[in-house]
């Protein structure tokens, strides 16, 4: 098999589209639709556009043969955006159906020939595309808390002789159909879609599929953040798969970037990932066992899962949202613990799992709820795309770790598990010889993770600044090295470039001390990255402060009260009404100050661009001195010039005092590290 992963991208006009895709299907044998993307390239620009450029409404299709291994990608666009129109591939392969309605949902292509063009995800009262880019969905779409309208018919496009387009209704189900609903809110779909099923028995002969119930418009919020700003929904797109899907955005950006992740990174995800697929398994057990009332074994995969989950808390924090994989590497080191447990939990698992199968597998009443029922042949499986388990169960090896080895899957054993039946029983045992591969994958590599310190790029700085676009080239960026006066350089592009006259004597002084001011401030934020590089514990903990303060902005100008407080009292005591103060009224008068700033910033909110009440305190430092200046010269009755000397004094004492506490803190951390 041919898996290299580069892929020609051919256009092919939208004409002559159908025919070609029937031919890769019948001469080349490409059966697998891989994916099919809506796209908005934009409108034609004849002074930027070169004669290869995509522009207009259009679909990316990924191609393979399951026979030959040989996989290629297609694209096709209109420039037509009032009216645009495609071929549909529906009759080719069955997995566009919903492929095509996703795209018309979001990009308005309107597909000629599927047999149902309605909006998958969206509420069918809403108004416009919202990935185009001429679309403004906020602005169409208010809030609406009132039910949709069920639509009963379907809309299909058909392609007359002479090329012209006309409309035909399908009715969905007919008056003397038995019709049940299920969901949204259903035990088993959890609020996740809802299915209108035509019944004959226990037959299911018609479903009407809804997916869109939590849509959470997730690729939209892509547009607006940076590559590590994404990093964060990945985890929350399935929880059950949050290592495999942050692992595969990882590659994706780290490849586009020209980052090489060390052999130890690559060892601790492809672990990571295997105990997220133990954990997705025992999850799928416990549920499905509970849904046929087999509560005894809900209780056993539960139980073991926890087990998991205590391993992913040590290690990531986190137990469900881990946000562990990172550009460049993860987000920490294994914990101290951490290889002991897995080697603990290896043999644990593997010697009860007869259990599950003594309380469920062996049971009659799951085998005759399971076996034989929702059969899907080998042929309909690559024809719908249902890889994973599911195509594992209908006979189809679609296992991509064995397909397109990435991690360090290369480097283990194991066999790919595949069953023929099709069958919901085969679905299921599939998942549970599953989980005896992947302890066997965990147990290859448990042993074998690289002593090495780097969990991660050392120089976060390449990282950060090859995200922001700061430098175009990632290439150079991923092969070189960042240097403090790249750095500086940085900055200083960045600082506003204010016009003068050529009557400005200090010109040059000024540019002078802002350079220097700029380098002073590059080589403390080096100091502090090393620093906290080297020092894990203390980074840990100045970590969770920093993410504490900014997620608690009130509380933490609480703190600072009596920092204010004592500054302003050794500032103000000589003045002649300062030394009548003691300190409990200078603490109040502090607390007027930042009521002024939380009512000036609850007014000037609506006006701002802010989005959380966590950010309402964040006036400019500018006018918060400002506003100091204001209140101390009618506080101490002095004049302009004094308040504004004696606040820029009391300012400096903050700071003092602010530098001396996180002096002692961090010794006190450091003394705590050291002994450990």
């Amino acid at each position: 098999m041919n898996m290299n992963m580069s892929m020609e991208i051919r256009y092919i006009e939208p004409a002559a589209l159908h025919d070609e895709m029937l031919r890769l299907r019948q001469e080349e044998q490409m059966d697998f639709l891989e994916c099919l993307t809506g796209m908005d390239w934009g409108e034609p620009d004849a002074a930027k556009d070169t004669p290869d450029t995509p522009r207009g409404l259009g679909v990316g299709y990924q191609l393979e043969s399951t026979v030959t291994g040989k996989r290629t990608a297609i694209r096709t666009a209109t420039l037509n955006r009032e009216h645009p129109e495609l071929p549909s591939v529906c009759d080719i392969w069955k997995a566009a159906d919903f492929l095509e309605r996703e795209v018309f949902d979001f990009y308005g292509v309107v597909f000629v020939g599927p047999p149902d063009i309605r909006r998958l995800y969206l509420r069918n009262d809403w108004v416009g595309h919202p990935m185009r880019k001429d679309d403004d969905p906020e602005a169409q779409n208010p809030l609406r808390m009132d039910n949709e309208e069920t639509i009963d018919t379907t809309t299909e496009l058909e392609l007359n002789p002479d090329g012209t387009v006309k409309n035909k209704e399908t009715q969905l189900f007919g008056d003397d159909e038995y019709v049940v609903n299920i969901g949204p809110q259903h035990p088993a779909t959890h609020g996740v879609m809802r299915f209108r099923v035509s019944l004959e028995g226990e037959i299911i002969k018609k479903i009407d599929a809804n997916c869109g119930y939590i849509h959470r418009g997730i690729e939209k919020m892509c547009e607006s953040l940076t590559y590590p700003q994404t990093l964060a929904l990945t985890d929350r797109l399935d929880s059950r798969g949050a290592h495999q899907n942050r692992h595969a955005l990882c590659m994706c950006i780290e490849k586009a970037m020209g980052i090489e992740v060390s052999e130890r990174v690559q060892y601790i995800r492809t672990i990571m990932d295997e105990l997220q697929r133990i954990d997705s398994h025992l999850l799928f057990y416990s549920c499905l066992a509970m849904d046929l009332g087999a509560l005894t074994a809900f209780f056993y995969g539960f139980r073991d899962r926890e087990k998991i989950l205590d391993i992913f808390e040590g290690t990531c924090g986190g137990r469900l949202i881990m946000n562990y994989n990172t550009i460049g590497g993860v987000q920490a080191d294994i914990a101290p613990d951490f290889q002991k447990k897995v080697k603990e939990f290896i043999p644990y698992l593997r010697g009860i799992l007869h259990e599950y199968h003594d309380v469920f597998t062996g049971n009659i009443i799951a085998q005759q709820r399971l076996k034989g029922v929702g059969v899907l042949s080998r042929e309909d499986a690559i024809a719908f795309g249902a890889t994973g388990g599911t195509g594992r169960a209908s006979g189809w090896a679609c296992d991509v770790r064995k397909r397109m080895p990435y991690g360090v899957y290369d480097k283990v054993d194991f066999k790919e598990i595949v069953r023929t039946e099709g069958d919901s029983w085969a679905r299921y045992l599939i998942r549970m010889d599953e989980i005896m591969e992947s302890l066997k994958i965990i147990e290859q590599l448990i042993d074998n993770i690289k002593e090495q310190k780097e969990y991660a790029i050392k120089d976060s700085a390449r990282i950060y600044l090859g995200q922001s676009l700061l430098y175009a080239d990632s290439a150079r960026i991923a092969n070189t090295d960042i240097t403090m006066e790249d750095k500086i350089n940085v900055k200083l592009k960045d600082k506003p470039d204010n016009t003068r006259t050529a009557t400005d004597d200090n010109d040059d002084i000024v540019d002078d001390l802002t350079e220097a001011g700029i380098a002073v401030g590059v080589a403390l934020d080096e100091y502090k990255e090393n620093f906290l590089s080297e020092n894990k514990y203390i980074s840990a903990v100045y970590n969770l402060m920093r993410s504490w303060i900014h997620g608690n902005k009130a509380f933490s100008i609480l703190l600072l009260l009596p920092v204010f407080t004592l500054a302003s009292r050794w500032s103000f005591r000589k003045s002649l009404v300062g030394h009548r103060f003691n300190l409990t009224e200078q603490f109040f008068a502090q607390v007027y100050i930042a009521c002024q700033i939380l009512w000036i910033s609850l007014l000037i909110l609506p006006f701002t661009r802010e989005a959380h009440l966590n950010d309402i305190f964040d006036l400019s430092y500018e006018a918060i001195f400002l506003l100091f200046v204001w209140d101390y010269r009618q506080l101490f009755n002095l004049s302009w010039w004094k308040s504004f000397k004696r606040t820029t004094v009391m300012f400096c004492y903050c700071a003092l005092i602010m530098l001396l506490a996180a002096t002692l803190f961090i010794t006190l951390l450091a003394t705590i590290a050291y002994l450990r």
